[in-house]
């Protein structure tokens, strides 16, 4: 099939549809020159269609973040702390190493994870460090901070644990780590 914009011989499979005069290249320049000689009218149809299109859009951002796609719909609440999200709708939390996905979180609880680089040691060590603190801080009503955590170990990153115990310190290095909520570290 010859395109009417170049003039030269392309397949049908380079063509929108059967009954198209231009092929896609030349399509894509037309629709370049357009929205640069229309710069507001492109930009107010593209600004329709993302609020008509909410989540076609945050779907097309995420592939172009390279984050994947979700497999369960967004819930109302943070699947991490409970609370509803504020400004920001909830991010779609995925494993860096594996890209799969994990769940929702709102912004405090996903930057906090992006902070600490999905250490379950860092943070187990951040909740050691505002317990020991716990008199420079402002608690949550239910929390029960004032308690001792006599019978939790302090994690160390190289050495184990302050009562000279090396059992963290050589797992965390086979990558074999406990999970969340156990007691004892």
């Amino acid at each position: 099939m010859k395109c009417s914009g170049c003039g030269t011989e392309k397949p049908q499979s380079e063509f929108y549809n059967k009954h198209g005069t231009k092929c896609r290249t030349c399509c894509a320049q037309r629709c370049r020159t357009w929205r640069k000689n229309n710069l507001e009218r492109a930009a107010a149809n593209s600004k329709r269609w993302r609020i008509n299109n909410p989540e076609k859009h945050r779907a097309a951002r995420r592939r172009a973040a390279g984050i994947p796609e979700p497999t369960r719909p967004m819930p109302t609440n943070c699947e991490c702390c409970g609370a509803l999200p504020k400004k920001k709708a909830l991010a779609a939390d995925h494993n860096h190493r594996t890209g799969i996905f994990r769940g929702w979180l709102c912004l405090p609880c996903n930057v906090a994870l992006g902070m600490v680089e999905d250490s379950c040691d860092r943070l187990l060590a951040l909740a050691f460090y505002l317990r020991q603190h716990h008199g420079d801080i402002q608690c949550e009503e239910g929390c029960n901070a004032q308690g001792s955590w006599e019978e939790t170990r302090r994690p160390d990153y190289t050495t184990g644990y302050q009562d000279g115990s090396q059992e963290r310190a050589s797992r965390s290095q086979t990558g074999e780590l406990r999970p969340y909520g156990e007691k004892t570290l």
